[in-house]
């Protein structure tokens, strides 16, 4: 029931990734053509990134603080935590592709939002889907053995 449940919460959180994608795809095509054409999709995508960054810190929090061992798994099976991981996932590809082909010259400074998206969607999702049990499995065979 639980890895069910997971795919389902993943499965709708990437179909409202798409819809926010169609969103931010059709906005860019309806701004008139000017000498700032495409500066408020780029501000969306960036208020966006702000806004899951937030979210996804706030969310870690809130399971280390809150939600702990025992009831972990209230949290680990919600959509909203499986929704910015994999948000913060989709936004940390798409720096790489701006980046990658250079579409635009940024700051320094800028290369923190996609760090911050990488760390907060790798340790959410690796916590959903318990990419570290091959770890731990080790750990307990281990102090078995000693």
């Amino acid at each position: 029931m639980k890895k069910e449940l997971i795919y389902r919460n993943a499965t709708l959180s990437f179909i409202l990734i798409n819809f926010w994608s169609l969103y931010c795809f059709f906005d860019y095509f309806t701004e008139p053509v000017s000498f700032f054409s495409g500066f408020g999709t780029y501000i969306i995508f960036f208020y966006t990134t702000l806004f899951c960054i937030t979210t996804g810190v706030v969310l870690l929090l809130l399971r280390l603080l809150v939600f702990k061992k025992s009831k972990g798994s209230k949290l680990k099976n919600n959509i909203v935590y499986l929704f910015a991981g994999i948000f913060n996932l989709n936004l940390f590809v798409i720096w790489i592709i701006i980046f990658t082909l250079q579409l635009i010259q940024l700051k320094i400074d800028v290369l923190y939002y996609p760090l911050g998206n990488c760390i907060i969607s790798g340790i959410i999702l690796s916590d959903t889907f318990e990419l570290n049990t091959k770890i731990k499995e080790l750990k307990s065979t281990r102090d078995k053995t000693t």
